[in-house]
């Protein structure tokens, strides 16, 4: 029961995120929003990839604690 609840949430999740960024871009012909999804420390390597990269993501999701502060204070990260 936890797993398909799990599962039930991360469908919400996909499509709420998917539905955000098309309004978002809705009439803005230059600006480009994408959403997507991967696991636990999947994600942990890929932001840090992409946030290394020469077109780093403007925003992403970071857990609260020593990594968020990490990013912070490594000037990956600004106030909105």
């Amino acid at each position: 029961m936890k797993e398909m609840n799990r599962m039930i949430s991360r469908r919400k999740f996909l499509k709420s995120t998917a539905l955000a960024s098309e309004a978002f871009t809705a009439g803005l012909s230059s600006t480009r929003a994408a959403a997507g999804s991967v696991g636990g420390e999947t994600y942990k390597t890929k932001k840090t990839i992409e946030l290394s990269s020469d077109n780093p993501p403007d925003v992403y999701y970071s857990w609260e604690g020593g990594r968020a502060k990490e990013l912070v204070d490594n000037g990956f990260s600004a106030d909105l």
